[in-house]
């Protein structure tokens, strides 16, 4: 890049490093680390040698009505709890819901339980059948 940093740069004593944003080279779309002291100068490419200007971004936020000034059709679509999912169909259909942490912990304790004894049912299974002694041969 040929650019110079504008006059209101800190001096070389208080050197501290700038802020780099990407940007996208239009010739040939390479990304291109510029400081944001550039912002809305023009720029060439390293790469390819062409030249364009560095957007300075826009950080305006969009201002979004106020549920008050909606009317009421709207705001009652907006006022919901949670959004309700269901499986099955016809009669068979069953709301599904997020668990409660006691929940959570009730299945977490069900589930280690459940391992555990099939855990220990594998050990023991285990045990004796590598454990009892077999009788041998008498010559």
């Amino acid at each position: 890049m040929s650019l110079s940093p504008p006059s209101s740069s800190l001096p070389p004593a208080a050197f501290r490093p700038e802020p780099l944003i990407a940007i996208a080279c239009p010739g040939c779309s390479v990304a291109v680390a510029v400081g944001v002291v550039f912002l809305g100068q023009a720029a060439e490419c390293p790469l390819c040698g062409s030249g364009f200007r560095v957007p300075s971004p826009d950080f305006s936020t969009p201002q979004l009505p106020a549920t008050q000034d909606l009317p009421s059709a709207i705001q009652a679509e907006l006022a919901f709890d949670e959004p309700v999912k269901t499986v099955g169909s016809g009669d068979a259909t069953i709301p599904l819901r997020r668990l409660t942490p006691a929940e959570k912990a009730s299945r977490r304790t069900r589930r280690n339980l459940v391992m555990m004894l099939v855990g220990v049912s594998i050990l023991m299974a285990i045990v004796l059948l590598l454990g009892t002694k077999r009788p041998r041969p008498r010559d």
